[in-house]
């Protein structure tokens, strides 16, 4: 029999599933299903179910919805039980509707019995001063008027009454009546409370570990793939639980081999990179180990203007490959002891695009380009190669520039001595807003000032 293809059912679900998405849970009215050429009482228990709130929403997500068709086939039978000796028990709902009923023929869960006179007195009791109580009440029997006797008691979590009704003179000529109606009343209320209690646990049991599930497949999505379902269960979702925790297992595994290869390569990467700018360096007697102060004086500035970890690792790199291009020009005049020719000069200053041009093909570098090609930049717009103006000039390479310049001052170069720490800073900061930005100065100044930038002199005398 599928359910879901039934009117009543799918009338129901769609109420639930309304409830569900305003976080509440709920409990359908009575439903009539037949089958087998039979009628069935049944109502629906559903239960909203939410993934784990997102990064930004303070709130779990709705993501469906657990119903449970709950056949009352049991009270039934129940109800048929106390129903003897001309005595009728059935349950109604707060509307005065049949929930369940011994005659399912003739009495349809929904069917609404509010005319019946003990059930009139149910409805017209307030809900909270409702109680068992037992009252005569008048009906008609093929046009004739009859009295009656009839009990009610309410069970109040599910806004249903157990009503039991007979006959006045029956009622009369069993004087043990009203002890029956009492313990056929008490029975049903316990058929009806293990019959929802076992309904709740269940649904509980399937929500908590699909709950689990969500919750743990979010954090792997967050990247926490140390994370493990905690469900020991035999049932297929234990199963998948199980194997879920599998999964997650291959996948840490498979996420630290990456990071270690990508760790392994980063330092062959880097080490290509010190090698390089070794090589270079290494062209010119004077500029040996230049390329590495520059990039150690550079990293220090630019965690003083607190840049962000990748803004310093690129920074890192560009200093390291900011002479590169000094490849390509003629050792004569790269190693000329002497002053410059004006046409000597112009061919140095070739080395900043010389440099861009080397890197430019390998698009892992493509980023570090700015330092390597606009670190001779002036601030006031006099620089190399493209007399690029102020803010302009990426900061990338504002930093380089005075590193680059902080160091040519503090060594031993062919045309100059090398000049002491107060004397470069005094140099820097008079040509700040000239040759370079201000706010680059100023976290320089700083640096030397806390001691973070310093001569280190077997790096002079190299």
């Amino acid at each position: 029999y599928q359910a879901d293809e039934d009117p009543f059912v799918r009338r129901a679900l769609e109420r639930a599933f309304v409830a569900g998405s305003q976080r509440v849970e709920s409990t359908s009215d009575p439903i009539t299903i037949s089958h087998s050429g039979e009628n069935h009482p049944a109502i629906i228990i559903a239960v909203p179910l939410f993934a784990p709130a997102r990064s930004g929403n303070p709130s779990d997500e709705f993501r469906g919805l657990l119903a449970e068709l709950l056949s009352l086939d049991p009270i039934v039978d129940r109800l048929r039980d106390s129903s003897h000796h001309g005595r009728i028990s059935y349950v109604v709902d707060r509307n005065g509707h049949i929930v369940a009923h011994p005659d399912r023929r003739k009495f349809l869960a929904g069917q609404d019995v509010s005319g019946i006179g003990i059930v009139q007195k149910y409805m017209e009791m307030p809900a909270q001063l409702r109680a068992t109580a037992t009252a005569p009440f008048d009906t008609t029997e093929n046009g004739k008027r009859v009295e009656m006797l009839g009990t009610y008691s309410p069970v109040r979590d599910l806004h249903w009454a157990v009503i039991a009704q007979r006959r006045l003179d029956d009622a009369y000529a069993d004087m043990g009546i009203r002890d029956m109606d009492q313990q056929a009343m008490h029975l049903v209320l316990i058929a009806i409370a293990l019959s929802m209690l076992v309904s709740l646990l269940l649904a509980r049991r399937i929500t908590y570990p699909i709950h689990s599930l969500a919750e743990i497949t979010r954090a792997i999505s967050r990247g926490e793939f140390n994370r493990r379902v905690e469900l020991k269960s035999r049932t297929e979702i234990g199963e998948l639980a199980e194997n879920f925790n599998l999964m997650a297992h291959d996948i840490e595994d498979y996420i630290e081999q990456l990071k270690q290869a990508v760790q392994e390569n980063r330092e062959l990467f880097m080490g290509t990179i010190r090698m390089l700018s070794a090589a270079i360096d290494e062209k010119d007697p004077y500029t040996r180990g230049h390329s590495g102060r520059v990039a150690k004086y550079s990293v220090i500035i630019a965690e003083e203007l607190g840049l962000t970890e990748d803004e310093i690792d690129q920074i890192r790199i560009s200093a390291l490959l900011h002479d590169v291009g000094k490849i390509g020009i003629d050792d004569r005049v790269l190693k000329k002891p002497g002053t410059l020719t004006p046409e000597e000069y112009e061919l140095m200053k070739q080395h900043p695009t010389k440099g861009a041009n080397i890197m430019r093909p390998v698009p892992q570098l493509a980023e570090m380009i700015p330092g390597i090609e606009l670190h001779h930049e002036s601030f006031d717009g006099s620089g190399y190669p493209r007399r690029l103006l102020g803010m302009e000039i990426p900061l990338m390479a504002r930093i380089i520039a005075v590193a680059d310049t902080f160091d040519a001052i503090t060594t031993n170069r062919p045309y100059q001595s090398a000049y002491d720490l107060d004397y470069a800073v005094k140099m820097i900061r008079h040509l700040s807003g000239k040759r370079f930005d201000p706010n680059v100065v100023e976290a320089f100044a700083r640096a030397v000032e806390k001691g973070a930038i310093k001569l280190n002199l077997a790096l002079v005398e190299a």
